[in-house]
């Protein structure tokens, strides 16, 4: 009976190691799933937001840039005013980002997260300009909920089309 409650013992506890090693697998793989589809939603309204406004600038803000749109009037899909989005340091950490969305001309950390997990601010770049086309703003949102392996990051990355801009 001993034998058998030894050997019994021994397989349990490596069923415990493996039931907790995939439960911990489990987790992080859910984590990063919201992560990555926190930056899809985010970049999804934000290709709205730009489409429907008739005045959309980017504006360099040190090393990082932010973008301001206005839509001028109500729409089924768009609504008016003016909205601002940044990515910035999130409060309490040292290599982690946020892209926050908020109303009005200027942003901070007071605004909506709509990304979390961004591994730099640099999200926003004026994409070269094409003869005869409209300017066009170039997304990057590189997401990892641990920056210091690089080989588990997910790179979301759209160029959109600046409805309210001049054409070249």
């Amino acid at each position: 009976m001993l034998v058998v409650l030894a050997i019994l013992g021994t397989v349990l506890a490596g069923l415990a190691g493996v039931f907790s090693s995939a439960l911990h697998a489990e987790v992080d793989m859910n984590q990063r799933f919201q992560a990555q589809q926190h930056a899809r939603f985010a970049l999804g309204k934000l290709r709205r937001e730009l489409h429907c406004a008739r005045q959309t600038y980017v504006q360099p803000d040190g090393s990082a840039a932010t973008i301001v749109s206005a839509v001028n009037a109500n729409t089924a899909y768009c609504r008016s005013g003016q909205a601002t989005w940044c990515a910035l340091p999130v409060a309490g950490a040292t290599v982690r980002y946020g892209l926050y969305r908020k109303a009005g001309a200027t942003c901070d950390a007071t605004g909506i997260l709509m990304a979390d997990y961004l591994t730099t601010s640099g999200v926003f770049q004026l994409a070269a300009a094409v003869a005869g086309s409209r300017g066009r703003v170039a997304v990057t949102l590189s997401v990892d909920l641990d920056s210091g392996d690089a080989t588990r990051r997910y790179r979301l990355y759209d160029e959109i089309t600046m409805r309210g801009s001049v054409r070249a």
